[in-house]
């Protein structure tokens, strides 16, 4: 049988393709990026815990229509712009780099973030993983005291502070209703990876 050379494609050559893709001027989404291909994972943190409220007090509820949804993003656009709260540890590094970047590369990169990370919990994999498995248990815990039971986990729900920090920095509603659509999009696009 013949031996098939094996080419490794590690971590220099990830950073000359992240070179071509993010030119000068892009240096933190670059690193942020190659971070994430070489398998970094910034956890959820579930302090942000508002929901939309009738007028009573009571908790409002969507019907699943894209109208629907578009009410959810227009309060979710303007409850990230004014919340004051600090990352956590697990967020803190990503949230220096995603202050730093243009909005829209850091938008992408939550949302690829957000999508593989629950796509591996879903999945499984962070269960192989001792250390990986009590954060992700650690999580749960802090969303099930902190959010209203029975409330199903949304896209957005451990990745508001993050998603906050770029939105802070977006004074224009339409704009923070833009990004945060197309957090939504990239998020889809990468949980079904």
């Amino acid at each position: 049988m013949k031996e098939i050379p094996v080419i490794s494609l590690g971590l220099d050559f990830m950073k000359e393709v992240m070179r071509e893709v993010y030119p000068e001027g892009h240096e933190i989404a670059r690193e942020a990026n190659i971070e994430f291909y070489a398998g970094v994972r910034w956890g959820r943190d579930f302090r942000l815990n508002e929901l939309p409220r009738e007028e009573d007090g009571s908790l409002k509820i969507f019907p699943e229509s894209r109208e629907c949804f578009q009410e959810y993003i227009s309060w979710l656009a303007d409850y990230l712009y004014y919340a004051d709260i600090n990352p956590s540890a697990i967020q803190g590094e990503f949230c220096l780099s995603l202050a730093q970047m243009e909005p829209d590369e850091a938008i992408h990169l939550v949302g690829k973030n957000a999508g593989v990370y629950m796509a591996e919990i879903f999945c499984g994999i962070f269960e192989k993983d001792p250390h990986m498995a009590r954060i992700i248990e650690m999580e749960d815990k802090q969303r099930a005291e902190l959010w209203p039971e029975g409330q199903e986990e949304g896209a957005d729900d451990g990745w508001r502070i993050p998603l906050s920090i770029i939105l802070q920095n977006i004074p224009d509603k339409a704009g923070r209703v833009e990004l945060l659509n197309l957090y939504y999009d990239t998020f889809d696009n990468y949980i079904q990876k």
